[in-house]
């Protein structure tokens, strides 16, 4: 793989991470409000609640607690993709080092070649000059 393409590969990666933080910080502010409309339900039952109204509000409860399950549902598959976005991320940067250092690795051979070429060339000239 070349370090353009893995560059590109985890920049792709990153964006998609940051996609799905923001994606589990969103179920989670609706676990919260979720959580928050079932707790304000529960409060409001008393021992003057009507038998109607109770079922009404056990329904909704029943309800909202079903919104809190999914809802953290969701949060742990995100987390999942979560975690194998960062396990991608750690290949792909391992990938581009070892690329880098193979491009590294040809820049010296090229180096001490061009060096070698010179001290070749200084040397024919000097021994030119001396005839």
């Amino acid at each position: 793989m070349s370090v353009s393409n893995a560059e590109s590969k985890i920049v792709t990666l990153r964006r998609e991470l940051e996609r799905l933080n923001r994606s589990l910080t969103q179920e989670e502010k609706s676990e919260l409000g979720y959580q928050n409309s079932k707790t304000r339900i529960e409060k409001s039952i008393n021992k003057n609640t009507s038998a109607s109204s109770l079922k009404t509000k056990l329904k909704s409860i029943s309800a909202y607690q079903d919104r809190i399950n999914n809802s953290r549902k969701k949060q742990s598959e995100i987390k999942m993709k979560i975690s194998k976005k960062q396990t991608d991320i750690t290949k792909k940067e391992a990938e581009l080092q070892k690329a880098q250092g193979k491009v590294f690795s040809e820049m010296e051979k090229k180096q001490a070649a061009a060096i070698a070429d010179q001290i070749k060339a200084v040397k024919e000239i000097a021994i030119a000059s001396k005839n």
